[in-house]
């Protein structure tokens, strides 16, 4: 399977405009604006599966060169983020919890609610080297966890925080040993080119579906949910944090590795968002994964891990994911159901009881094909249930 990122919905055709024609570049791109837009819609949109989470991505961008990925940083800047999404406040060099405290209340004075955007580096130089202050780590980490985390937040709804650093190479280097596992797992790193320069463009030739979509997504509380095929892939995402933990070095990278199916999740629902959907569908998840795992190829090389067992463990898992077919919607089964049903469905011997008459009873080809159509997912909440070896569902009446 390809590594290259799918560019998909209106940030895809933003990265791709902005960039010169070089592909790395514009996954860069499309990384970075997905990490902005995601924190100008966090205070409306949220994700809802099993539990009620933000959406927000962050993410971390680190060159080989000293010197920030300048490009990445001027994405806000060519997405004309201060006027086209409201109420963002972009804050550059926050590096202490008091910092971090001021900007969250000078977002609030923009008007309700707060949503607050950090870029820059956030390590401060010390004698001992680059390093993340304790508090401002401490700070960060249950703004991406969610509400939950702020149960007596005294001023109503949590901050939505976003991230999107564009850090150096000296000081992520000597400042990577200062993150928690905690944070660093909350991340998205991406190996950033140390050159290259967005194209001059229209803006409204490509912000409009992107404003578009905004006004769309902030305009009353919007939840995202997942449909079945797509929740399958998360599934097979999630089941694969172990073989990817396992071949990663270092007690940071393993605990990175474990939020990717998180990770998969949040960018899946920022894609949806920007196409004015509240539902994950399974190309949805699909494209979202390929830039988590351009992620973590690019974490590899940032923390100069070993890349062979790491790509036969992504490769893996891509077979996994790419395996599953995308959602088809399945027709309504009539008195006639069983002429629909396709000839290669599995069967089982038909059950029949003689009295006066011969009659049928059910016939297991339509429910095992019903299912099979649905990936198993329950059609009013869309939740799949499964077991270590299977998915679990059983046909049922909504009315009788």
């Amino acid at each position: 399977m390809s590594s290259d990122v799918i560019l998909r919905g209106p940030l895809g055709e933003l990265a791709k405009r902005l960039s010169p024609e070089d592909r790395l570049l514009a996954e860069e791109v499309y990384a970075a604006a997905i990490s902005l837009w995601s924190a100008a819609i966090a205070h409306t949109v949220t994700i809802h599966t099993w539990s009620s989470r933000p959406v927000t991505v962050w993410t971390a961008f680190s060159t080989v060169a000293d010197r920030p990925a300048a490009a990445r940083e001027s994405v806000a800047s060519a997405m004309n983020a201060e006027e086209d999404f409201p109420y963002l406040d972009i804050r550059k060099g926050v590096t202490t919890a008091s910092e971090f405290r001021r900007a969250i209340g000078r977002g609030s004075e923009a008007g309700p609610p707060a949503r607050t955007l950090l870029v820059g580096n956030p390590f401060r130089p010390l004698r001992s080297g680059w390093k993340i202050l304790e508090d401002l780590d401490l700070a960060l980490r249950p703004t991406w966890d969610g509400p939950e985390s702020f149960p007596s937040r005294p001023r109503g709804s949590p901050p939505s925080i976003g991230v999107l650093w564009d850090v150096p190479g000296d000081s992520w280097t000597s400042g990577l040993r200062s993150l928690s596992e905690g944070l660093f797992s909350r991340l998205l790193p991406f190996k950033a080119s140390s050159s290259g320069r967005l194209r001059p463009t229209q803006q409204k030739e490509w912000t409009g579906p992107l404003v578009e979509a905004n006004a769309w997504a902030t305009a009353k509380p919007r939840k995202i949910t997942v449909d079945g095929a797509a929740g399958r892939k998360l599934d097979e995402a999630r089941v694969g944090e172990d073989s990817i933990r396992g071949v990663l070095a270092g007690d940071r990278a393993r605990a990175f590795g474990g939020r990717l199916g998180e990770h998969t999740l949040r960018v899946a629902a920022v894609l949806a968002a920007s196409e004015e959907a509240t539902v994950v569908r399974s190309e949805v998840m699909e494209a979202a994964w390929t830039l988590v795992r351009r992620s973590v190829t690019d974490t590899v090389t940032l923390i100069q891990d070993l890349h062979g067992p790491v790509e036969a463990a992504l490769a893996e898992l891509d077979s996994a994911i790419y395996a599953i077919e995308h959602a088809v919607h399945a027709p309504r089964l009539s008195a006639p159901a069983r002429e629909q049903i396709p000839n290669g469905a599995p069967d089982e011997p038909v059950s029949r009881n003689t009295s006066v008459v011969q009659s049928l009873e059910r016939d297991s080809r339509v429910v095992r094909w019903v299912k099979q159509l649905y990936g198993h997912a329950c059609q009013m909440c869309g939740t799949v249930l499964t077991l270590p070896k299977s998915r679990h569902s059983q046909g049922a009446h909504i009315q009788a």
